[in-house]
């Protein structure tokens, strides 16, 4: 299967356009392109052809998918901007695992000129079988972690993405509530991805490793038992990620959850130091509908879909003991305020998302500041008890 730039572990076809008159009728033999086979189940298909296409004959009449019982997907139909070339999108939920279909184009698809297929044509494709678990976020579950100071990072399926990278298209997209950037999540016969990034490698295999931007990586048990806040889980994927000599990070995964927790080991001679980065501390059900643009990023209203109120959050980040002890000086000035400077911290804070992908590091660090500065602000308008 060839790879073209633009297009996701794709293959075009090239469909040549004849002139029949503009209405002559079909031919009765269909032309058989050669069939695929390992097809990833959120492909997308590019069809190209020799000529421009009305506009008007793109869709699921004239170009559509069958299933082995003949009966009908539904799949976007859309023609590219170069007008010789049309797109068919995977359905929303992707095409089953080992299935077969067959693609249709009819004559019905003409020329600006009203040219049209001298013969239809169909392809018969079959997806890849999934030979392992799957270690995919469940999209059905709203991902509540909570870092070492008790700080929670909560994410929401928005949605298969289908904007305008064709790198991204047919991946689930999460959203954080802190404006991080949106995570997107696949999974296909070689492996689970997240932001293009193999996460874990199938089939899996105790001691393969791999080297990345992040560093190497190693896969070190696919069969342990993790306990974690949010519950106790068997058959993890452990993944150890040798960032520099003295540091290394792991991270766990479980059958039909994804990460569960990510922690960071420090070995230096002068240095003896294990933090949590992440750990799932709760799944709750994902809310029916999409997130909204006022609900990616910050807290616009008192009865969010992600915290019941700004107290709620008061009591699972900043009354933390350990959040408390690290932000020092800081959190004893909080505690003078009255309770509209401490309201307008939170918002302050909130809305100015200090965060990054990496909140262990920079991103916390950003956030104490970002405390701070809103505590002082506060003081300075007189907001005290």
């Amino acid at each position: 299967m060839g790879n073209y730039k633009g297009v996701l572990f794709g293959f075009i076809m090239f469909i040549g356009l004849v002139i029949t008159g503009g209405t002559d009728s079909l031919a009765a033999n269909f032309k058989e392109f050669e069939s695929k086979s390992n097809v990833d189940p959120f492909h997308n298909f590019v069809i190209k052809f020799n000529e421009e296409i009305d506009e008007n004959t793109v869709n699921n009449t004239n170009i559509y998918v069958l299933d082995s019982t003949g009966a009908q997907l539904t799949s976007k139909v859309t023609l590219n901007a170069d007008n010789r070339s049309v797109k068919l999108q995977s359905p929303e939920k992707g095409y089953e695992s080992g299935e077969t279909y067959t693609m249709y184009i009819t004559n019905g698809v003409h020329t600006k000129y009203d040219k049209s297929l001298k013969q239809e044509t169909r392809m018969v494709f079959t997806i890849s079988q999934r030979q392992n678990d799957s270690y995919l976020r469940n999209t059905e579950n709203v991902y509540v972690y909570r870092d070492r100071y008790g700080f929670e990072r909560i994410y929401k399926y928005h949605g298969k993405y289908n904007g305008e990278d064709e790198a991204f298209i047919g991946t689930d997209m999460w959203e954080s509530l802190y404006n991080m950037d949106p995570i997107f999540q696949k999974e296909t016969e070689k492996g689970l991805y997240s932001n293009s990034e193999l996460l874990i490698p199938y089939p899996i295999k105790v001691g393969g490793g791999w080297e990345d931007r992040e560093g190497l990586k190693t896969v070190l048990a696919a069969n342990e038992t993790v306990t974690v806040a949010a519950g106790t889980f068997e058959n993890v994927v452990v993944i150890g990620i040798q960032i520099t000599e003295y540091i290394t990070e792991y991270k766990y995964y479980a059958k039909d959850v994804g990460l569960i927790l990510s922690k960071t080991h420090v070995d230096a001679p002068d240095q003896k130091e294990e933090s949590v980065i992440e750990e799932l501390y709760e799944l709750r059900e994902n809310p029916i509908g999409e997130v909204g643009e006022n609900e990616i990023g910050a807290i616009n209203s008192v009865n969010g879909d992600w915290y019941s109120d700004y107290s709620d959050f008061r009591t699972r980040t900043l009354e933390v003991p350990q959040f408390q002890t690290d932000i020092g000086i800081t959190m004893a000035k909080y505690n003078t305020l009255n309770e509209t400077g401490k309201n307008n911290v939170v918002i302050s804070v909130l809305e100015g998302k200090p965060y990054n992908t990496n909140p262990a590091s920079a991103g916390a660090a950003d956030f104490r500041n970002a405390f701070a500065n809103a505590v002082n602000a506060q003081i300075s308008a007189g907001n005290l008890n």
